[in-house]
């Protein structure tokens, strides 16, 4: 694995998201989910990130991890300039139509990051694509989607961040 910040390496394995997967949001850092019960009973609901990777046909999507030196993404802690160590993000890139942000933190806080967003590597103009936090249960920790706002003079987007949980973001 590759080094975070020179001191930290997260684990990687069948068992990513655990039992109960109660980190989802970093299995999807590496494009996974947690697997579904043998009996046919899917005791981690995963029926709601399927239907989200169904509706915008993730499969025709291009994977950037944190890892990649080309992820259209950066996130900062806060309004700094450094970047986060313990928050991570994937992108899922469809050029031109939209993007998933997959988000996951090892911060044992909850945080406020910034994102920056390479709108050219995406395909999609700033001034008119718009950043959602879809609803879904299981996820993002809201009733219904919504918008988000707040880009700072730096064209950023700030975001609280859960404890050792995540956001799935959609760029369109």
């Amino acid at each position: 694995g590759e080094m975070l910040g020179g001191d930290y390496v997260p684990p990687v394995d069948g068992h990513f998201c655990g039992e109960s997967c109660a980190n989802r949001w970093r299995g999807m850092l590496f494009g996974m989910s947690n697997r579904a019960g043998w009996n046919g009973v899917d005791p981690n609901d995963n029926k709601n990130l399927w239907k989200l990777w169904d509706d915008i046909a993730i499969e025709r999507a291009s994977m950037y991890g944190w890892w990649n030196a080309s992820i259209p993404v950066t996130v900062f802690d806060g309004q700094s300039q450094r970047l986060s160590k313990n928050i991570l993000a994937t992108a899922y890139v469809r050029p031109g139509n939209m993007t998933l942000l997959a988000i996951a933190s090892w911060d044992a806080t909850n945080a406020t990051v910034s994102l920056a967003i390479n709108w050219e590597s995406i395909g999609l103009s700033r001034q008119r694509a718009s950043v959602i936090a879809p609803h879904i249960p299981g996820f993002n920790r809201h009733e219904q989607s919504r918008v988000l706002r707040g880009e700072d003079v730096q064209g950023r987007i700030s975001l609280t961040v859960p404890a050792h949980e995540g956001w799935l973001l959609l760029v369109k």
